[in-house]
């Protein structure tokens, strides 16, 4: 679990990766340290209210730090729902982050099994078919009102599979996962934990 003090810092390493578009960052051997840690991570990123882009790195392979960054800028000038961020943009914008634990791939006999193993609001899912996956973090279940149900068929749907594959054990895994959010009270605000 990371402290408020780590969630700001890496909100301000997703700052620095507005501004300077990536190529130009360059962090000390303590940021090194204390955020090697292999975990995944998602920006998403604010203005008055709205989303303004959107990305994240579920399973890096890549240290922490390397990882908000790479999210931080695919959010920013790489997510293809929106155009990329305008430089004077990076200062009206509020970053929020969320850092996930490594997925974990829930056992069960009955496919329906799932529906009691996922914490809605705690749990994020991860289905992964032979070809493709989709994640859900946790907070997606709450915003949308979802059951467990219709969580699973979000993710399939994400994944670009059938809405029931996943009772398909022989093509589909499910997996949980669980995420801290932090994010900025206005744009370069405090930081706070949302999650």
């Amino acid at each position: 679990m990371l402290t408020l003090v780590q969630g700001a810092a890496l909100i301000g390493i997703s700052r620095k990766a507005l501004q300077s578009k990536i190529s130009s960052i360059k962090f000390d051997k303590k940021i090194k340290e204390e955020f090697f840690s292999i975990n995944g991570c998602f920006v998403t990123l604010y203005k008055d209210g709205k989303i303004r882009g959107s990305c994240g790195m579920p399973e890096p392979g890549i240290p922490l730090y390397q990882a908000v960054v790479s999210a931080a800028g695919a959010a920013a000038f790489r997510d293809p729902r929106f155009n990329p961020l305008e430089k004077n943009e990076a200062n009206e914008v509020c970053i929020e982050l969320t850092v996930i634990t490594n997925p974990k791939k829930i056992y069960v006999r009955n496919p329906d099994e799932y529906l009691q193993r996922i914490h809605l609001g705690k749990d994020g899912i991860l289905v992964r078919g032979v070809f493709s996956s989709g994640y859900l973090l946790p907070v997606v279940a709450l915003e949308k009102k979802m059951d467990p149900l219709s969580f699973l068929r979000a993710a399939c749907a994400k994944a670009g599979l059938k809405h029931d594959e996943w009772r398909d054990f022989d093509t589909v895994n499910v997996y949980s996962f669980n995420a801290q959010v932090f994010g900025e009270s206005e744009p370069n605000g405090n930081v706070i934990q949302l999650m």
